[in-house]
């Protein structure tokens, strides 16, 4: 389905929408501008311009998206949910306190 889209290498696959391009082995590419060019990637292209967006590497999954990504209707928030997982994370809280005692 959709135009212009092509699945050119083995196992590859193409669901539909808009210039959307799997070219590495076992691949998938969706939305608009997705290019999945390396083995075993997926990208899910939905954003609202005609940027593409492209795997990250063998065996990668990536999202590009201008207006959201939402898990259970709720806002996933990567640098926010980053930031609390480093803060939180006691080999960091540890550094942390050494670098204090050491400045000190």
């Amino acid at each position: 389905g959709g135009s212009g889209n092509s699945a050119g290498a083995p196992y590859a696959s193409v669901v539909g929408g808009y210039q959307n391009e799997a070219t590495g082995e076992s691949s998938f590419a969706a939305g608009k501008y997705a290019q999945a060019s390396d083995p075993n990637s997926a990208v899910f292209s939905f954003s609202s311009d005609s940027s593409s967006c492209a795997s990250m590497g063998e065996g990668s999954v990536n999202f590009c998206f201008d207006r959201g990504f939402f898990l259970n209707g709720e806002v996933v928030n990567a640098t926010k949910d980053i930031d609390i997982a480093i803060s939180t994370n006691p080999n960091v809280l540890a550094l942390e306190n050494e670098i204090s005692a050491l400045q000190s």
